[in-house]
Formats: structure tokens, sequence, C-alpha cells
């Protein structure tokens, strides 16, 4: 099966669903990036509103047999949000376009880039409608090793700390200009019960257990509680 765009744009008309669209801000290039844009509203008009530039390319490798993870850095990353977002908009003004925040981390960050978030919002923060973030995994068991029972006791324990990371990532929004203040919101585009990936990993059917389910109606009773 090959779902492309035009599959996609007819799968979210049949489900009633919108379109979220990631632009390659890796390779890419934002020519490329108002091209899509052209394409769906313009010339098929799918009326695609969200648009996000990018997706976790500030990641650090952690294996070093592994392939080299993207990472092109926050004040590169920012002024490429700038260009791909006066590209976009020159196609179609009315969609919302939002750049990634990386803002959730304590034992295990995956960026080496702490200022990661607040530098691509001083930068960039003019040029979009929202930041996207990936703020409510939990747990990230690495070696698939440990006592289940501190799994799950992290996994229940773990909203208290999303709560703390949308309030501090909020106060960052804030500190902005009140204009941008005002008009930059918060997208968690990427979220739930995350053991760990891999068809033989042995946490591998755990996101479907009652814990699991506690923590996302948890995490759903943040989400609703956060402005």
């Amino acid at each position: 099966l090959n779902l492309g765009t035009d599959e996609a744009r007819d799968l979210a008309s049949q489900l009633n669903a919108e379109l979220f669209i990631t632009a390659n801000a890796g390779t890419g290039t934002a020519e490329e990036a108002a091209g899509w844009v052209d394409y769906l509203n313009q010339k098929r008009n799918a009326q695609v509103r969200y648009w996000e530039v990018g997706n976790e390319i500030y990641m650090k490798s952690f294996d070093a047999n592994a392939p080299p993870a993207f990472d092109m850095g926050p004040a590169k990353y920012a002024n490429r949000v700038v260009e791909f977002a006066a590209a976009m908009r020159k196609v179609d003004p009315s969609i919302m376009i939002g750049a990634i925040g990386a803002d959730n981390f304590t034992t295990l960050p995956f960026t080496d880039h702490p200022d990661w978030t607040k530098t691509v919002l001083k930068k960039a923060g003019g040029s979009i409608d929202f930041i996207a973030v990936h703020n409510a995994y939990a747990p990230l068991v690495v070696d698939g090793k440990g006592d289940p029972r501190d799994v799950y006791l992290g996994m229940l324990a773990a909203p208290v700390h999303i709560r703390k990371s949308l309030a501090n990532l909020s106060t960052m929004i804030d500190q902005l200009s009140a204009e941008d203040a005002k008009r930059i919101k918060i997208a968690i585009t990427e979220w739930g019960p995350f053991f760990q990936v891999g068809i033989t990993a042995p946490y591998l059917d755990h996101p479907k257990t009652l814990g699991s389910a506690l923590f996302v109606a948890s995490t759903m009773k943040v989400f609703l509680e956060s402005p």
C-alpha cells in the first residue's frame, strides 16, 4: 500500500478529519514546502490548515552502531522556520504554522540543546502560530530491563512531570512579545504510553494494559486543565 499526499487527503475526507502535515525541514527546502501547500490548498482544494516545520531534528545519537541522529541546532533550525513560514504563507496566508520544541526531558534528554525551545521561540516566535512538542511520553524503558513495578510507578507519576513541563513552556511563551504570546499555542503532537520500540521488545504489548489506560486518562486530565 502506497500512502502519499492524495491518499492521505482522501482518507482524512472519509474520516471527516483534518490533516496535520510536517514539512521536511531537514533535507528539504522552503520552496518544496511552499509547493506542497500550493498543491493541496490551491490545486486540490484540500484546505489543510496545520503545518509543522520539521520533526525531531534536535535528536542526539544514543547508539554508536546506529545511524547518526539528525541535529541541526536550534539557531539554524529557527532560521529555517522563518524561511519556510514566509514561503508557505506566500502561497496561503491562512495556514497555521508550527515549530518544534524539545522541552520534556529529565534523566534521559533526547537532545544536546537544553536551550532549544527558548532559542526557537526567541528567534522564530514572530513566524509561528504554535509550538509542537512531544511532552507526554512515558515511560521509556531503554534496555527493556527493570522491575515492572518500578516502570509502572514511573509511568503513573509522569503526569505530574507533564503538568510542570507544560507550565514551563507556557511561561516561555508568556515571556515573548504580547502579540506573539497571545497568538502562539501549544500543540502536543505525539504522546502516549511509550515503553519500547521493536517487535521483539519485552514491553511490546504493555501500551494495552490497564496501567497504560490510567496513564492516558491522567494525562488527558492534565491536557484539559492546561490553558
